[in-house]
């Protein structure tokens, strides 16, 4: 961890000091009608190799004895990915099952692979209830019924996130907490990704969800309501050079935004009418595009006729460091994205969209 997220944890969070237990770990496998070859423990969220062994008549050792941190991965053999969600964490983890039988294969030893069984067998019900109302919708012909039957699939949607969120508090000190609590957090302010962070086991080992929690809070305690905004200098589509305070002395909506992305392109319906009302009083836009083709963030911004000139980019999708720098990050938050400073450049508004937005610069500047 870098300096400011130990300042982060050591100051602003009293009491919140994550477990850095390097104590290694061993996986112990045995998959029955397994070929012989290689095994392979891959990265959940992107695929990177983490470690690897020999299998040979269906058994293998991996280990792993110095630092490391936890992470949530996917066992191949050979070229197979044959079971999902193993949790790397310290400790010995045994793998059984029949390599024929995919569903046989589980995890267990350690808190997170534990836990992740429970959380199998309680969330049984609720996925197979969305199936089951998936698969009425998709047949019944009725306008009527189909509305109600998505209705009742918006419910069952609702309580299965419910359960989600209450087996993260639950089991607070897995890996599983901050895999689930991360998604989505997007809507969370400095002070929300506090909380959040409070609620998980400050004893649970190292681990990279909490890490990226860690992350986004040190960000965004640079993002807080009342302090200027970062600073930055990205080009518009002919290349010349915008910064974010030489638009000092205007109330400005950084706009994280991208061509393919829908609710943006609907939102910038709303935006567009904003600004043609409120310019006048002092009011513009800065729209940071994470597109990766310029061709179509040149076409969407003349497509949705975006008046503002402050269109730019650093076209390498959600690999922007500016997006970065405002706390947008694949996995955790999506577009449309934004923040709203005031005239001398501070935060006042933070993910203001429709009729949120439309309040707060009648707040500002008056109907």
């Amino acid at each position: 961890m870098n300096k400011s997220l130990l300042i982060i944890i050591l100051l602003l969070l009293p009491g919140l000091v994550f477990a850095q237990n390097y104590v290694g770990y061993t996986i112990r496998g045995e998959i029955k009608g397994a070929p012989d070859g290689n095994v392979y423990i891959l990265k959940m969220f992107n695929g990177d190799t983490l470690n690897r062994g020999v299998i040979s008549s269906g058994k293998f050792t991996i280990e792993k004895n110095e630092k490391f941190s936890g992470d949530v991965t996917v066992l191949c053999i050979n070229e197979n990915r044959i079971f999902s969600n193993l949790f790397i964490e310290p400790g010995v983890i045994t793998i059984t099952g029949e390599y024929s039988k995919p569903s046989t294969i589980q995890a267990s030893g350690t808190p997170s692979n534990d836990a992740w069984i429970l959380y199998q067998k309680n969330v049984a019900p609720y996925n197979q209830k969305i199936d089951n109302l998936g698969a009425a919708y998709r047949v019944e012909k009725d306008p009527a019924k189909k509305n109600a039957i998505n209705q009742e699939r918006g419910k069952a949607y609702d309580d299965f996130y419910t359960f989600k969120k209450e087996f993260a508090y639950k089991y607070n000190n897995t890996i599983i907490a901050p895999m689930f609590l991360s998604a989505g957090t997007g809507y969370l302010d400095y002070k929300g990704l506090k909380e959040l962070l409070a609620k998980l086991d400050p004893k649970t080992p190292e681990n990279w969800y909490t890490n990226r929690l860690l992350e986004r809070a040190d960000i965004m305690s640079r993002c807080d309501y009342g302090k200027v905004a970062p600073d930055f200098t990205l080009k518009d589509p002919y290349g010349k050079k915008i910064t974010l305070s030489s638009l000092r002395g205007q109330v400005v909506l950084i706009d994280f935004w991208a061509s393919w992305c829908a609710p943006c392109r609907a939102e910038n319906k709303n935006v567009v009418e904003l600004y043609k009302k409120y310019n006048p009083k002092g009011f513009t836009v800065m729209s940071v595009s994470i597109d990766e083709d310029k061709n179509k963030w040149v076409e969407a911004v003349e497509k949705d006729n975006l008046p503002w000139k402050n269109q730019v980019s650093s076209l390498v999708g959600w690999e922007c460091p500016v997006a970065k720098m405002y706390g947008l990050g694949y996995g955790m938050t999506g577009v449309p994205y934004s923040m709203l400073l005031d005239k001398e450049g501070k935060v006042c508004g933070y993910n203001l969209r429709g009729e949120e937005l439309k309040a707060k610069l009648v707040e500002l500047f008056g109907e």
